[in-house]
């Protein structure tokens, strides 16, 4: 029950918010205007970032006052680092920075993260254990930081995403009885949920066409957007905070199987980042680091999905599909014995190859589709 009423509060703080950032960001401009690149038609807010980091700011009061938790050394770190990140690319959204000045608050975010206890323990012991379990809290925490924030380039994808990985999390951690790590997910996942329909509207609007009894709105359906964006200061939060909090709790130690859960979890950006990085070294579009981080295109899972004949709507609800299905496989390889768990990564790792083929495949029938017309014309 308290943690029905938790998750209550988080949605209600999120839906409260979310508005007043809107006001906020159409009062002082700080929109992000359409161009070639984007899928957006029309200047939309951002500030989206700012709403949900404070609902969860104010759901962390919540849980402090009906519960007994303390928040811990190591939570303090990963919100401090995250903070941080948020910040930092607040004033990306409003004044655009350049991409080393990103990259290096990312590093400071992440190094706070790890003075703090946060960091990957399954390494042998010794100094090459410590330095190597280091090297790779790094790169996990500024790959997911970046991962999420590719993601966000259809409405309500990277908060969706951010609803589901918080929920399996919570889950999991229930199972494990890591309860003061499973509330802090589902305040996210509840703080997420409540800026939703404000980021994603589709599917609330089949949801209030059903109440009305099938009756058409006015205005088509595919023509309503999102409300608000969560900008990059946002997307960047919520791939930093799971990415620290993941290493905060117990699912990145002791084993392989353990290891494995919050890479299922967090599948889905993993995967997109892996791709489309493979993808751009193989067309000689990138060469080094900043070039990866400041390079922006439509070659991404979503994108890619929208090649091949999906709606923008379509192509959420199918890699929601795909975050789910990863979910299930992070609550059964708890119970797996280490060849059961091995099967789970093999058919996961071909579930990848497979959409991968298959986005291949459609751009290249895409690519040839478009010299066809060209030369009609």
């Amino acid at each position: 029950m308290k943690d029905f009423t938790l998750f209550v509060a988080a949605i209600l703080f999120g839906l409260i918010l979310t508005p007043l950032a809107r006001k906020a960001a159409v009062r002082y401009k700080i929109l992000d205007y359409p161009e070639s690149r984007k899928m957006h038609e029309r200047p939309t807010p951002l500030l989206g970032g700012v709403a949900i980091y404070l609902a969860f700011l104010f759901t962390l009061g919540y849980l402090a006052l009906t519960s007994s938790f303390a928040h811990t050394r190591p939570f303090l770190g990963v919100l401090l680092g995250a903070t941080l990140i948020l910040v930092v690319s607040l004033f990306d959204d409003i004044r655009e920075l350049s991409t080393f000045t990103r990259l290096l608050f990312q590093f400071l975010g992440s190094f706070i993260m790890i003075l703090f206890g946060v960091k990957v323990s399954f390494l042998p012991p010794g100094i090459w254990g410590d330095i190597g379990e280091i090297v790779i809290t790094f790169l996990w925490v500024i790959g997911i930081t970046n991962a999420m924030n590719f993601l966000d380039g259809l409405d309500g994808l990277a908060c969706g995403l951010s609803i589901i990985a918080g929920i399996f999390f919570y889950v999991v951690g229930k199972e494990l009885h890591q309860l003061y790590f499973a509330g802090l997910v589902l305040a996210l996942a509840g703080v997420c949920l409540g800026f939703l329909p404000y980021n994603f509207p589709v599917p609330f609007l089949y949801l209030k066409r059903a109440l009305k009894g099938g009756q058409k709105s006015s205005r088509p359906l595919g023509g309503d957007r999102a409300r608000i964006f969560l900008g990059d200061c946002g997307a960047t939060f919520l791939g930093s905070f799971y990415a620290g909090i993941s290493v905060m709790g117990d699912l990145a130690t002791h084993n392989v199987i353990a290891l494995s859960v919050p890479i299922l979890l967090l599948g889905i950006p993993i995967f997109d980042t892996t791709f489309i990085t493979i993808m751009r070294i193989r067309e000689r579009k990138i060469s080094d680091l900043t070039g990866w981080l400041a390079y922006a295109g439509k070659d991404h899972f979503h994108h890619r999905l929208v090649d091949l004949g999906f709606s923008n709507g379509g192509a959420v609800f199918f890699i929601y599909c795909v975050a789910i299905v990863l979910g299930i496989d992070a609550i059964l390889i708890q119970n797996m014995d280490p060849f059961g768990a091995l099967l789970v990564l093999l058919k996961v790792a071909l579930l990848f190859i497979l959409i991968a083929l298959l986005m291949v495949t459609g751009r290249r029938t895409a690519i040839e589709e478009e010299k066809k017309q060209r030369k009609t014309l």
